[in-house]
């Protein structure tokens, strides 16, 4: 568990999660009486900022994954929460970079067997996601597994040079907006 309140993250890097890496480990399927644990992170009053990802699939702000097969996944995992969750509150995620890859701000990629399951799941109440950049996703790409919650955000200023200024929903994703303001995203495919 990550708890974040009133505080800075900025001008970090890494291949993944330039500010924040949340990424759940799945025992091998062959390990018999293996168990995963969810990872939590909590923001709260909370600024990423200036934060650059290197990889494909970076997240300039925030990456959220898995690492492990399907099928461990399938066998260890109930299903009744996600295997990787952020929530953050009054929170802030702006400037970030994907430089070669996707989410700007968030990247969320999470792949599971059954399509209809949330192995990845953001919620962010008011704040920002402002200013980011990717290739896809400018403020945030979404992927097999995960759910995007957004109420009383704005997402402005966003830039991808492919598809999703805003925000890019992709595959088997899920994303609910509540009162968000979109403005000024930019993408050659849907601004926001």
């Amino acid at each position: 568990q990550l708890t974040v309140t009133d505080s800075i993250i900025e001008m970090s890097e890494a291949d993944r999660g330039g500010g924040i890496a949340l990424e759940a480990v799945v025992p091998m399927a062959t390990r018999p009486l293996a168990t995963v644990e969810a990872t939590e992170a909590t923001l709260s009053n909370a600024t990423i900022r200036n934060c650059v990802a290197r990889a494909a699939d970076g997240g300039g702000g925030v990456h959220m994954s898995h690492h492990g097969d399907k099928a461990a996944i399938a066998r260890v995992w109930d299903a009744s929460t996600p295997l990787v969750q952020l929530t953050a509150t009054d929170s802030y995620a702006i400037g970030n970079r994907a430089m070669d890859g996707t989410g700007g701000g968030i990247m969320c990629r999470a792949p599971v067997l059954v399509s209809t399951n949330v192995a990845a799941r953001a919620s962010w109440t008011n704040g920002k996601l402002s200013s980011n950049e990717a290739v896809s996703g400018g403020s945030a790409l979404l992927g097999d597994g995960c759910e995007l919650v957004l109420s009383g955000a704005s997402i402005d200023n966003n830039r991808a040079a492919e598809s999703g200024g805003g925000v890019a929903v992709v595959d088997l994703a899920y994303a609910r907006f509540v009162d968000v303001q979109f403005s000024g995203n930019w993408a050659n495919v849907g601004d926001d």
